[in-house]
């Protein structure tokens, strides 16, 4: 699969963890094209909508996975495109929420039809017991890296 020798397991993971991962994105970015909105777009969108409470533009840019910096130019384009808006925080003038307008909650659920439709054809064949192993073993990565 890859042109390099893979000389132990843990490389192996590391590189199909990145390849995957990369993959998924890029397959999903793909399905998604026509909606008008990039990958870190409908993350954008995704995130706030399945918010229980108001994000900040810091908040979501970590949960988006890119720096507060890079976030402000999106949140910039959903705005002017009528998709977020931002609302001043009551208690910190320096902070801004941002919130999904009628246009981007009706995105959203465009966005979240087309992904599960992209998630239903992409695991179909996978056992859904072993689709539970996958998600329990990324949950302890996940932790692990985040403790180191």
């Amino acid at each position: 699969m890859h042109d390099f020798l893979m000389t132990t397991l843990e490389e192996q993971f590391s590189v199909m963890l990145h390849s995957a991962a990369r993959a998924y994105k890029q397959a999903l970015d793909r399905r998604l094209k026509d909606l008008g909105v990039g990958q870190t777009g409908w993350m954008t969108i995704a995130f706030i909508a399945r918010s229980d409470e108001p994000l900040s533009q810091i908040e979501l840019a970590k949960r988006v996975g890119v720096e507060p910096p890079s976030m402000v130019p999106m949140i910039d384009r959903l705005v002017r495109h009528g998709l977020v808006s931002r609302q001043p925080s009551t208690v910190d003038k320096r902070m801004k929420f941002v919130l999904l307008t009628k246009s981007g909650a009706a995105l959203y659920k465009k966005i979240e039809i087309e992904a599960d439709r992209f998630r239903a054809a992409l695991l179909s064949k996978v056992n859904k017991k072993d689709l539970s192993l996958i998600v329990k073993f990324l949950e302890q990565v996940y932790e692990a890296a985040e403790s180191i």
